[in-house]
């Protein structure tokens, strides 16, 4: 029952090291077949080398791992996101955001910080 669950929970693409990150003892939170992206936990750099030792394991040969420190509203969120590219492409890019506007930056906001 629980393997049947888990087929239909996880989508394909992913499946197989979404179960082995969490055989690995990491803690995957969401993931997503069609952006062939997984979300986990993040507590320390154990956790980076339990995601490279998998990867390494199922002969993965490119993939990047993103930590996220956000701090909102004064709550810290501190996770992790593996991405695989497709045919070379990774969904998403770090860039500078084009609706950024800088010169409209509150200073005296921040001065008083």
């Amino acid at each position: 029952m629980a393997r049947f669950w888990y087929e239909n929970a996880i989508e394909y693409p992913i499946r197989k090291i979404v179960r082995n990150l969490r055989n690995m003892g990491v803690n995957t939170t969401s993931s997503c077949g069609h952006v062939l992206s997984i979300q986990c936990e993040f507590y320390d750099y154990d956790d980076l080398n339990a995601v490279y030792n998998t990867l390494v394991e199922l002969d993965v040969k490119n993939y990047r791992v993103i930590v996220f420190d956000d701090i909102i509203d004064g709550h810290r969120r501190t996770y992790m996101e593996v991405q695989l590219p497709h045919n070379g492409v990774y969904y998403c890019e770090v860039m500078d955001n084009k609706d950024f506007d800088y010169f409209d930056i509150n200073v005296a906001y921040l001065d008083n910080k």
